[in-house]
This record gives structure tokens, C-alpha cells and sequence, in this order.
């Protein structure tokens, strides 16, 4: 996401014709905006520093609340939101048109929390989240959401992290197509700890139209946008996994189950039918498979723990040679991981002997993908 101070912008042209009521430097807010411009974070945290202290200094100054708001975020989301903290007196003053109450106070809150994440700064982060989620996203509101959701999922709270996601899902709901990585991590974290407090069969529909929705960027091939390949397979590990639990347990989610895997084949068929109708399709490549089925042994501890879950496989093939065998995803860890890499050692590619083409072709540059389940039988 390209980073842009959406109140400076404008407001730089509004205190140009207002100098003369004015009282912050114009040079320092286009100093800011030329180093918004060129995405110069260093020049961009001393600025913002400057900027809010200036408006600190002249709170009767018609636009310090933007502008210590706007240099507040841009602090924020550096990576530098402590140093915000400074802005907290002129937001907690009147309200205006572009930063409204509720914004003033998360910033606060946010700041406050940065410096210091206890039960007192994460309650009051957590009111201020939840006075924003009904308004229109903005970069501090987002990267907000991403921090206190990510703090609440390291630390294990599933019904805080939960919560938090929901929330998160509901506010990025207007801009999911801008920051679908975003939208993407709190939906599959909301669809995770929702099954491991309730396992619901509802888990597999969320996490078939999630893995449909990212499917597109996996036809694009989009290098530059490496986190939402890795949240499409860490989707369907999720997908495998799950499937696991409900095979490992007497249950009558066998539809469920069936529902999703056809939802997904059949949306899949219809996006890449769609994607290659304007697009030269990719060579007719050889069919073929694996020479035998690989079985991994199930890990004693993860055995011995009663562990259930999914390793999603990866590896490049180069005319008959498997090559760069990767784990893509693993659910719920790592604790199968090495059963299932150790599974692929003596496995070789074979082509089958009857081509539908014959002058089909042997180099397949695509990745190939394979699942695999770790069931207790019951």
C-alpha cells in the first residue's frame, strides 16, 4: 500500500490562501509533504515529530488537529506510534470535520498502548477500536487493528483474538479489495479460533469462499504480493486440517465436508475458465503423477498428544525430476511437518504412457501441490 498523508495533502493548499491565520510553518508541512511523496521515512518520523509539537505549541491554530492527527499516523505506522503520544493534548480537544472524536481517541489510545501493553492501555485500545469499526477505514484505523489483532493472537486469547478479528472484518468490509492481505489475515484468524472454541462445520463454508477469493492471485502470479500466496495456502491447510478433525471424530459433517471440496473445485474451474479468456492460456503440460502414494508415519508426540492437522507440500518439477520439495503450510504447527518432507524422499514423477496431446510438454514450470492429512481413525 502505497503510504499518503491524505489530510496534509489538502490541507497545505488551504493554510497557502490562510497564511495569515496560520500559525504552523508552511515550509515544515511541505517539507512533510514532499517526504510523504517520496516515502522517506526518516525524513517522514522527524517531520511528523516537528509537526506535532508545532501544533502543540499553537492549539488555536484552525487546522493543529489535522495535522498532529495526520503526523500522529504517519508515526504510527513506522513502526514509531510511542512518539505519538506527544499529539494526545490536541486530541483530546474539539472534534472537526476531518478528525472526529472517536479517530483523536484511538490515536491516543494507540500511543499509549505502544508505550506500554498492559491491561489498562489494551482496555482502553480496545474501546477505541470498537468506536471506530462502524467508520470508514483509514490508515491509522487499519494498522490498528492489525497491531492489537496480532498482539491478541500471539498471546494466545482466542476469545479476545476472535473479538478483535470480527471486529477488524466488519471495518475493512468497504476497502477489502484495496487491502485484501489485511481483510485476508483477520478472516482466516477469525475462522481458526472460532473452530477451535466451538468446531463448528460452518468453518469449512468460511474457509472454501476465502480460499476462492485469494484463488485469483495465485492465476496472477503476482510476485510482489508474496503474503497473500502464503495466506491462500495456509487457507487450505486450514481447510485439510479441519476436514482431519471432523474424520477423526464420530460426526455427521460428511456433507459439510463434501460441500466445501466441490465449492472449491467447481469456483476454481469458473475463475481460471474467466482468467485465461483474455490471456493466452500456459502450455498443455504432460499428465502424470507420483510412482507411489507417499505415507508418512504419524509423529509419536504428535501422536502421544492426540495432535490432528495438515502439511501442504510444494515442489517444482523439471521435465521428470521433483525438485525444491517446501512445506507451503502446516496446521496447526510443526509438528508434522517432517513426517511429511521425509514421505517425498523416494517418490519420483512419472508420465502416463497414453496422452490425451502428444505433442503436450514435459517442462512444467508450475508449482504442484499435495495435502497431507493426518487422521486419528475412530
Amino acid at each position: 500500500m502505497k503510504l499518503r498523508g491524505w489530510v496534509l495533502a489538502v490541507l497545505f493548499g488551504l493554510m497557502f490562501c490562510a497564511s495569515a491565520s496560520a500559525k504552523i510553518p508552511p515550509d515544515l508541512i511541505q517539507s512533510f509533504n514532499v517526504a510523504l511523496e517520496k516515502n522517506d521515512s526518516a525524513a517522514i518520523l522527524l517531520i511528523s515529530e516537528e509537526l506535532i509539537a508545532a501544533a502543540a505549541e499553537n492549539p488555536d491554530d484552525p487546522y493543529a488537529r489535522e495535522i498532529a492527527f495526520e503526523a500522529g499516523t504517519q508515526l504510527c505506522i513506522r513502526e514509531a506510534c510511542d512518539r505519538a503520544r506527544s499529539a494526545a493534548s490536541i486530541m483530546r480537544g474539539p472534534a472537526s470535520q476531518e478528525v472526529s472524536a472517536e479517530l483523536g481517541n484511538l490515536l491516543i489510545a494507540l500511543s499509549e498502548w505502544s508505550v506500554e501493553q498492559n491491561s489498562k492501555t489494551s482496555t482502553a485500545l480496545e474501546k477505541a477500536l470498537s468506536a471506530v469499526a462502524p467508520q470508514q477505514p483509514t490508515l491509522l484505523t487499519i494498522v490498528a487493528f492489525d497491531k492489537f489483532h496480532a498482539a491478541k493472537l500471539k498471546a494466545g486469547n482466542l476469545a479476545q483474538t476472535q473479538k478483535i478479528a470480527d471486529l477488524a472484518i466488519a471495518h475493512y468490509a468497504p476497502v477489502r479489495a484495496v487491502i485484501p492481505e489485511n481483510w485476508a489475515t483477520v478472516e482466516l484468524s477469525s475462522i481458526a479460533t472460532t473452530f477451535s472454541r466451538k468446531r463448528g462445520s460452518e468453518a469449512l463454508d468460511r474457509l472454501a469462499r476465502l480460499e476462492v477469493s485469494l484463488y485469483p492471485y495465485i492465476l496472477e502470479e503476482q510476485d510482489d504480493r508474496p503474503v497473500l500466496k502464503d495466506l491462500y495456502y495456509q487457507t487450505q491447510a486450514w481447510r485439510y486440517a479441519i476436514t482431519s478433525w471432523f474424520r477423526s471424530h464420530p460426526s455427521s459433517h460428511r456433507r459439510a465436508i463434501a460441500a466445501a471440496d466441490e465449492y472449491v473445485d467447481t469456483e476454481r474451474k469458473k475463475l481460471r475458465k474467466a482468467y485465461y479468456e483474455t490471456r493466452e492460456r500456459p502450455p498443455r503440460y504432460c499428465r502424470g503423477g507420483l510412482d507411489k502414494t507417499p505415507s508418512p508415519n504419524y509423529p509419536r508426540d504428535a501422536l502421544k498428544e492426540g495432535y490432528i492437522g495438515a502439511v501442504l507440500i510444494g515442489f517444482d518439477l523439471e521435465v521428470d525430476e521433483i525438485r525444491n520439495v517446501r512445506v507451503l503450510a502446516a496446521v496447526p504447527d510443526s509438528k508434522f511437518e517432517k513426517a511429511a518432507l521425509d514421505s517425498m524422499k523416494n517418490v519420483r514423477w512419472t508420465y502416463n504412457e497414453q496422452q490425451p496431446e502428444p505433442d503436450c510438454s514435459k517442462a512444467n514450470s508450475q508449482l504442484v501441490t499435495i495435502p497431507f492429512q493426518f487422521v486419528m481413525w475412530p
